[in-house]
């Protein structure tokens, strides 16, 4: 299991494993309850790609396409670091925050 507040990497990374090893349902499943506990734009946009890969073609798929990739768009706008001190926020991250 992951320890808590280890972040999006963490689970991401354990989610890719769990497909690999048990396949994309049982990865699904684990997304599914890591967004229960700790909800996240990155770890929402995966739950996202696994819901297009079952989806049938169609209205639906296209509108559930257009919305992962509003989301993957936020998702990649969005500055990765922040310092817990001053609230600085980065896209790279900083061995001493330069504020």
């Amino acid at each position: 299991a992951v320890e808590e507040n280890t972040g999006a990497d963490a689970e991401l990374m354990l989610a890719d494993i769990i497909e690999a090893r048990d396949g994309s349902e049982a990865a699904q499943v684990y997304i599914t309850r890591q967004l229960q506990r700790h909800p996240t734009m990155r770890v929402f946009h995966k739950l996202m790609n696994y819901h297009l890969n079952e989806a049938e073609k169609g209205r639906a798929k296209e509108s559930l396409m257009v919305l992962r990739d509003m989301v993957g768009e936020k998702v990649r706008s969005k500055p990765r670091y922040r310092c817990q001190k001053c609230g600085f926020t980065a896209y790279t991250l900083y061995w001493h925050c330069p504020s």
